[in-house]
Formats: C-alpha cells, structure tokens, sequence
C-alpha cells in the first residue's frame, strides 16, 4: 500500500500528481451475501441471472427461490475478491500570472487552477464497488480491527472536480 506524489513545475505552470495503489490485499465482499441471495422482497446483482439451476451447476450464485425457502447464509471463498488497486488520488494543474501582468490589478499573485479528485480508478472488474474499505464507517463490526478487510454495501468514493482561482492582495 503507498502512493506517488510528484510536483512540476514549468515557467508559470505547476502540476499535482497524487497516485495511490494497493497491492496483493483480499476483501470480503459481504455485498455479494445479499446481493446475491435471490429470495424476494431484496435488490440484487446482476450476478444472479448465473444462478444454480439443473442445467447450470458450475456456478456458486444460489439457486433462484421463493422468499418463504429462507436465505443462503453461508460465507464462502466467492466472497473473496482480490482488493489491489491503482486511484487517481489527485491531479492538480495550475497557471500563476507574471507579477508583472498583475501590478495595475493591485494584487500581489493571481493564480488559476484545475483539480480532480479520485479521478479514475483501476481494480479487478469483479469487485462491485470501491475496494479501498473505510473501517471507521463499517457499522456492522463497529468499525474495529476486526473489521479490517470486509465491505459491506459502502458508497463509493465521489470524485470531486473543482475549478479555482487564488488571489492575493
């Protein structure tokens, strides 16, 4: 687990690369227990039109039933997906005004910039949302140590898009 961080600068011009990656971390993904699960009254994953039937057997999705057969509750190593990821933490880009293009405004630096946050991320495709689990907000184990490693139906991060200008008097 880390991150990259660089900063550019070129004549007026800076740049802000902020990239986090994690790698070679598994994540049980209590989503799918639910998500899953195909009794009636829930939503569910498109995951499930592979469900077990007769005439497919080589699936580990339970078969489709009727909400009075109860639940599937049992955690198996489907749930396990593989947790590494590549996020576009943060992407900065800037322009400062020479002084000199400023000094009739009666500013001492004016500055325009660019930002994206959580920009883009990389995971493997079978994770249903955002790998990178916030322990702190797992309500189920309380957000302990014990809890490290489970996801259970989290929001994903927002990405955060901002447009800005830095003035100085």
């Amino acid at each position: 687990y880390g991150t990259f961080t660089n900063y550019f600068k070129y004549k007026s011009f800076d740049l802000t690369l902020d990239v986090q990656y994690s790698i070679g971390n598994d994540l049980a993904d209590l989503g799918l227990h639910w998500g899953e699960n195909s009794i009636g009254g829930t939503n569910l994953y498109t995951t499930v039109l592979n469900a077990w039937t007769p005439d497919n057997q080589n699936t580990m999705i339970p078969q489709v039933r009727n909400a009075s057969a109860g639940s599937v509750s049992l955690f198996d190593s489907h749930m396990v997906k593989d947790a590494s990821f590549l996020r576009g933490n943060n992407l900065m880009l800037g322009y400062t005004f020479k002084s000199e293009s400023i000094q009739r405004l009666n500013l001492n630096k004016l500055r325009l910039y660019v930002s994206a946050q959580n920009f883009f991320l990389l995971m493997d495709k079978d994770i249903m949302s955002d790998p990178q689990v916030d322990v702190a907000n797992w309500n189920v184990a309380g957000g302990n140590v014990a809890s490290q490693g489970f996801k259970w139906h989290e929001y994903p991060k927002s990405s955060t898009f901002v447009i800005g200008l830095q003035v100085g008097i």
